[in-house]
């Protein structure tokens, strides 16, 4: 069975909040198991002195998960996934200081809630994309993620 998800979020950092929107859209298939998606990130800011100055351009993103179902309940799986994920900008000549490299790992764990009839549903999760420091910057991508599950 396989199903699909869209949503938006919100990217975020623990010693700052950037200003930026993403657009997921993903699918998962095989019992919850592997997930495809595409990821778009919008421009991201943040505000030095009371002004909005632009830190990272807008890109997208690409990934491939192996997702872990952590616990079950009727209508509810918490999750917990491992991947790759290939991004468009790469690096402070591209525009994006945060990631130093097109080829990322990510991270994510979530809930996702489905209807007694697992026709429609609702997830919940945090990701996390990032080069494990195999070329600099390696700051990494964190976002919060809501999507409606069909």
């Amino acid at each position: 069975m396989r199903n699909f998800t869209v949503g938006g979020g919100r990217t975020f950092r623990f010693w700052y909040t950037p200003d930026s929107v993403v657009v997921p859209v993903t699918m998962t298939w095989r019992c919850e198991r592997w997930e495809l998606g595409a990821f778009y990130f919008g421009r991201q800011y943040q505000r030095f002195d009371g002004e909005r100055h632009l830190v990272v351009r807008g890109d997208a993103a690409v990934s491939l998960t192996r997702r872990l179902i952590l616990h079950r309940w009727k209508s509810q799986d918490a999750f917990f996934g491992l991947g790759g994920s290939y991004r468009t900008k790469a690096g402070f000549e591209e525009g994006d200081p945060f990631n130093g490299n097109y080829l990322n790992f990510t991270e994510q764990v979530g809930v996702r809630w489905m209807r007694t009839d697992h026709r429609q549903g609702i997830e919940l999760s945090v990701r996390h994309f990032s080069n494990l420091g195999i070329v600099k910057p390696n700051i990494g991508q964190n976002f919060l993620v809501a999507a409606v599950v069909f």
